[in-house]
Protein backbone atom coordinates (compact mmCIF):
# COMPACT_ATOMS: atom_id res chain seq x y z
CA UNK A 1 0.00 0.00 0.00
CA UNK A 2 1.35 3.42 -0.95
CA UNK A 3 0.35 6.87 0.19
CA UNK A 4 0.59 10.09 -1.80
CA UNK A 5 0.54 13.56 -0.35
CA UNK A 6 -0.62 16.61 -2.25
CA UNK A 7 -0.16 20.21 -1.24
CA UNK A 8 -3.18 22.52 -1.49
CA UNK A 9 -3.04 26.30 -1.47
CA UNK A 10 -6.08 27.67 0.32
CA UNK A 11 -4.91 31.26 0.81
CA UNK A 12 -2.82 33.74 -1.12
CA UNK A 13 -0.19 35.41 1.03
CA UNK A 14 -0.07 39.19 0.65
CA UNK A 15 2.15 41.39 2.78
CA UNK A 16 0.69 44.76 3.79
CA UNK A 17 3.30 47.48 4.12
CA UNK A 18 2.92 50.24 6.73
CA UNK A 19 -0.06 48.67 8.47
CA UNK A 20 -1.37 49.76 11.86
CA UNK A 21 -2.32 46.31 13.17
CA UNK A 22 -1.56 46.51 16.90
CA UNK A 23 1.28 44.39 18.25
CA UNK A 24 -0.64 43.77 21.47
CA UNK A 25 -3.64 42.26 19.66
CA UNK A 26 -5.34 39.33 21.37
CA UNK A 27 -8.26 38.65 18.98
CA UNK A 28 -10.01 40.01 15.92
CA UNK A 29 -13.49 39.97 14.40
CA UNK A 30 -14.00 41.11 10.78
CA UNK A 31 -17.19 42.86 9.72
CA UNK A 32 -18.37 44.21 6.34
CA UNK A 33 -17.19 47.72 7.29
CA UNK A 34 -13.95 47.11 9.23
CA UNK A 35 -11.84 44.71 11.26
CA UNK A 36 -12.30 44.84 15.04
CA UNK A 37 -9.09 44.06 16.91
CA UNK A 38 -9.14 43.41 20.67
CA UNK A 39 -5.99 44.27 22.62
CA UNK A 40 -4.37 43.25 25.87
CA UNK A 41 -4.93 46.75 27.31
CA UNK A 42 -8.73 46.42 27.11
CA UNK A 43 -9.23 48.52 23.99
CA UNK A 44 -10.81 47.63 20.65
CA UNK A 45 -9.32 49.13 17.49
CA UNK A 46 -11.21 49.47 14.21
CA UNK A 47 -9.09 49.01 11.08
CA UNK A 48 -10.00 49.53 7.44
CA UNK A 49 -9.25 47.14 4.55
CA UNK A 50 -5.65 48.45 4.42
CA UNK A 51 -5.26 47.83 8.17
CA UNK A 52 -5.14 51.54 8.92
CA UNK A 53 -6.62 52.75 12.19
CA UNK A 54 -10.10 54.26 11.90
CA UNK A 55 -11.06 54.52 15.57
CA UNK A 56 -10.62 52.87 18.95
CA UNK A 57 -12.58 52.70 22.19
CA UNK A 58 -12.03 51.22 25.68
CA UNK A 59 -14.07 48.01 25.88
CA UNK A 60 -12.84 46.34 29.07
CA UNK A 61 -10.92 47.57 32.07
CA UNK A 62 -8.05 45.08 31.78
CA UNK A 63 -7.98 42.83 28.70
CA UNK A 64 -10.06 41.83 25.66
CA UNK A 65 -9.93 38.06 25.29
CA UNK A 66 -12.44 37.19 22.54
CA UNK A 67 -14.45 39.06 19.92
CA UNK A 68 -17.28 37.93 17.61
CA UNK A 69 -19.12 39.93 14.94
CA UNK A 70 -22.85 39.18 15.03
CA UNK A 71 -24.83 39.06 11.79
CA UNK A 72 -27.36 41.51 13.21
CA UNK A 73 -24.67 44.20 13.08
CA UNK A 74 -23.12 44.27 16.55
CA UNK A 75 -19.78 43.38 18.10
CA UNK A 76 -19.66 40.94 21.02
CA UNK A 77 -16.56 40.98 23.22
CA UNK A 78 -15.45 38.95 26.21
CA UNK A 79 -12.85 40.47 28.50
CA UNK A 80 -11.82 41.11 32.06
CA UNK A 81 -12.07 44.31 34.05
CA UNK A 82 -9.22 43.37 36.41
CA UNK A 83 -6.53 40.68 36.65
CA UNK A 84 -8.02 37.24 37.16
CA UNK A 85 -11.06 35.51 35.74
CA UNK A 86 -13.62 36.64 38.33
CA UNK A 87 -14.28 39.91 36.48
CA UNK A 88 -14.93 38.26 33.10
CA UNK A 89 -17.66 40.17 31.28
CA UNK A 90 -19.49 39.87 27.97
CA UNK A 91 -20.41 43.13 26.24
CA UNK A 92 -22.26 44.00 23.05
CA UNK A 93 -21.34 47.11 21.05
CA UNK A 94 -22.89 49.00 18.13
CA UNK A 95 -19.69 50.01 16.35
CA UNK A 96 -21.67 51.10 13.29
CA UNK A 97 -22.63 54.27 15.15
CA UNK A 98 -18.97 54.91 15.92
CA UNK A 99 -18.01 54.55 12.25
CA UNK A 100 -20.89 56.78 11.17
CA UNK A 101 -19.65 59.57 13.46
CA UNK A 102 -16.15 59.62 11.96
CA UNK A 103 -15.17 62.40 9.53
CA UNK A 104 -15.09 61.37 5.87
CA UNK A 105 -11.50 62.55 5.41
CA UNK A 106 -9.66 62.14 8.74
CA UNK A 107 -6.15 63.60 9.02
CA UNK A 108 -3.53 60.98 8.17
CA UNK A 109 -0.65 62.54 10.09
CA UNK A 110 -2.06 61.77 13.55
CA UNK A 111 -3.90 58.64 14.75
CA UNK A 112 -7.54 59.20 15.72
CA UNK A 113 -8.12 59.63 19.46
CA UNK A 114 -9.83 56.99 21.55
CA UNK A 115 -13.60 57.44 21.61
CA UNK A 116 -16.03 56.57 24.37
CA UNK A 117 -18.70 54.09 23.24
CA UNK A 118 -21.41 52.89 25.65
CA UNK A 119 -22.16 49.15 25.46
CA UNK A 120 -25.60 47.94 24.43
CA UNK A 121 -25.47 45.00 26.81
CA UNK A 122 -23.26 43.96 29.75
CA UNK A 123 -23.34 40.48 31.27
CA UNK A 124 -21.01 39.03 33.90
CA UNK A 125 -19.94 35.47 33.13
CA UNK A 126 -19.51 34.19 36.66
CA UNK A 127 -22.07 34.54 39.43
CA UNK A 128 -22.70 33.13 42.90
CA UNK A 129 -23.85 29.77 41.47
CA UNK A 130 -21.31 29.50 38.65
CA UNK A 131 -17.80 28.37 39.67
CA UNK A 132 -15.01 30.45 38.16
CA UNK A 133 -12.38 29.12 35.78
CA UNK A 134 -10.01 30.12 33.01
CA UNK A 135 -11.95 30.93 29.83
CA UNK A 136 -10.57 29.16 26.77
CA UNK A 137 -13.32 29.44 24.13
CA UNK A 138 -16.30 31.56 23.09
CA UNK A 139 -19.08 30.93 20.56
CA UNK A 140 -22.31 32.74 19.74
CA UNK A 141 -25.53 31.63 18.03
CA UNK A 142 -28.17 34.04 16.78
CA UNK A 143 -31.62 32.51 16.94
CA UNK A 144 -34.07 30.86 19.30
CA UNK A 145 -33.04 29.59 22.71
CA UNK A 146 -30.80 26.55 22.38
CA UNK A 147 -30.98 23.77 24.98
CA UNK A 148 -30.77 24.70 28.64
CA UNK A 149 -29.85 28.35 28.89
CA UNK A 150 -29.18 30.73 31.72
CA UNK A 151 -31.00 34.02 30.99
CA UNK A 152 -28.73 37.02 31.34
CA UNK A 153 -31.72 39.29 31.92
CA UNK A 154 -35.21 38.89 33.29
CA UNK A 155 -36.90 40.40 30.23
CA UNK A 156 -37.91 38.46 27.16
CA UNK A 157 -36.63 39.32 23.73
CA UNK A 158 -38.88 41.68 21.74
CA UNK A 159 -41.04 40.10 19.00
CA UNK A 160 -39.06 39.55 15.83
CA UNK A 161 -35.71 39.87 17.63
CA UNK A 162 -34.35 36.41 18.53
CA UNK A 163 -31.89 36.34 21.42
CA UNK A 164 -28.19 35.64 21.13
CA UNK A 165 -27.02 32.44 22.82
CA UNK A 166 -23.40 32.54 23.99
CA UNK A 167 -21.36 29.48 24.98
CA UNK A 168 -18.32 30.07 27.19
CA UNK A 169 -15.82 27.21 27.47
CA UNK A 170 -13.58 26.82 30.51
CA UNK A 171 -10.24 25.07 30.99
CA UNK A 172 -11.98 22.78 33.50
CA UNK A 173 -14.10 21.26 30.72
CA UNK A 174 -17.24 23.11 31.80
CA UNK A 175 -19.33 25.08 29.29
CA UNK A 176 -21.64 27.87 30.43
CA UNK A 177 -24.50 28.83 28.11
CA UNK A 178 -25.90 32.35 28.51
CA UNK A 179 -28.76 34.06 26.70
CA UNK A 180 -28.48 37.75 25.84
CA UNK A 181 -31.89 39.32 25.35
CA UNK A 182 -32.85 42.96 24.78
CA UNK A 183 -31.52 45.52 24.15
CA UNK A 184 -29.83 44.23 21.00
CA UNK A 185 -29.98 45.57 17.46
CA UNK A 186 -32.47 43.87 15.18
CA UNK A 187 -31.07 41.60 12.46
CA UNK A 188 -30.72 43.43 9.12
CA UNK A 189 -33.50 42.77 6.61
CA UNK A 190 -32.81 41.47 3.15
CA UNK A 191 -33.54 43.82 0.25
CA UNK A 192 -36.72 41.97 -0.72
CA UNK A 193 -38.03 41.78 2.84
CA UNK A 194 -37.35 45.47 3.39
CA UNK A 195 -39.26 46.37 0.25
CA UNK A 196 -42.24 44.27 1.28
CA UNK A 197 -42.27 45.89 4.72
CA UNK A 198 -42.37 49.37 3.22
CA UNK A 199 -45.11 48.39 0.82
CA UNK A 200 -47.22 46.91 3.60
CA UNK A 201 -46.78 49.99 5.77
CA UNK A 202 -47.86 52.34 3.00
CA UNK A 203 -51.04 50.38 2.36
CA UNK A 204 -52.25 50.82 5.95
Amino acid sequence: MSFAFKKFTFFQHTEVQGHAYPKNATCCAPSPACVHVGCDNGSVQLLDSSFQLLASFPAHGYRVQEAIWLERGALLTLGTEAPGCSSATIKVWDTRKLLASLPQHPPSSHPPPSTSLPPLRVCKVFGPKLPEGEITALAAHEGAHVGATTPASGSAAPPGQPPVTVAVGLATGMVYVLTLDAPLPAPPLAAGAAGQGKAGGGGG
